[in-house]
């Protein structure tokens, strides 16, 4: 099922030749990345990260001065950041509450900005065997590569080796008979054994592979695995899209919603941090980029 696109149309004080600025918001945690790093990170167990902060192409707009804030829609609070996005470029977007793609595009003065919830493609699902070599450099350490496992970021997964995966079914017999005494003979014989049973898969939950290329491509799958003795598994490998178009589609998408920014308002009450001055001089610098 095709998913439902919303275009943003940016006006031109926010806009630059090759790229603009743009606020997003989220309630819990953020990140936003493209094909080399991080742009934004506010995650748990990681450090800040923001690059907004540092790039000095953010002083050319209004509202740099006011890089984060808070701001009610439909009654919940969220936190408001500025961040710099290319045109034609490919961006992802997790939060609590959602998954987005990120692609614009410049028309005339103006941007327009695409955002969607990335699909499966169907046709291309793949269930392949591979090695316990084969997987481990698959989800290896790579520079422009981005995991997420769970609620967890990292650039590498590092793959349980063959005698771990014994362990753990050890383990989990003895927790299947907990009610044991220690001294039962059932528990020599558990730590007497040298094989997984062929009955017993164990399965690992599915993780999401990012992958930046040099040229600005962004690949994105899935990826589940399981394995019987952690020597041979079965890979479930699903690609992500994350198309690109034109600006002719852009304005052409059946049942896609248009929308025009709005002027950030930012309330005192929820921001008691940012002084009455920062807020008017943006205000200012959006009617002086107006004329």
């Amino acid at each position: 099922m095709e998913s439902k696109k919303i275009i943003q149309r940016i006006p031109a004080h926010y806009v630059e030749d090759d790229y603009f600025q743009i606020m997003l918001g989220y309630q819990h945690f953020m990140a936003l990345l493209d094909n080399k790093s991080f742009k934004y990170a506010d995650w748990p167990n990681m450090e800040l990260i923001n690059t907004y902060i540092d790039d000095k192409r953010k002083d050319k707009f209004p509202y740099s001065n006011i890089p984060i804030h808070k701001q009610r829609i439909l009654f919940q609070k969220y936190i408001m950041v500025n961040q710099i996005l290319s045109f034609e470029r490919q961006y992802l977007l997790f939060s609590n509450k959602s998954l987005k793609y990120y692609f614009a595009l410049k028309d005339g003065n103006d941007a327009l900005l695409i955002s969607s919830t990335p699909k499966i493609n169907a046709d291309k699902h793949k269930e392949i065997f591979m090695t316990h070599n084969e997987l481990a450099e698959l989800l290896k350490f790579k520079e422009r590569q981005f995991i997420l496992d769970g609620d967890e970021w990292c650039n590498g997964l590092q793959l349980r080796e063959q005698n771990e995966l014994l362990e753990f079914y050890k383990i989990n017999l003895l927790k299947r008979l907990k009610s044991l005494n220690p001294d039962d003979i059932l528990i020599d014989a558990i730590n007497m054994i040298d094989k997984i049973p062929e009955s017993y898969v164990t399965s690992f939950t599915p993780c999401l592979l990012i992958h930046g290329s040099k040229n600005g491509e962004l690949s994105f799958l899935k990826i589940s695995f399981k394995t019987n003795d952690g020597y041979m598994y079965t890979v479930s490998i699903d690609e992500i899209e994350l198309p690109k178009y034109s600006l002719l589609q852009a304005k052409m998408m059946p049942n896609a919603i248009y929308i025009n920014s709005k002027e950030p308002k930012i309330s005192k009450i929820l921001n008691p941090n940012i002084p009455s001055t920062e807020i008017e001089k943006a205000k200012k610098l959006v009617l002086a980029k107006k004329k």
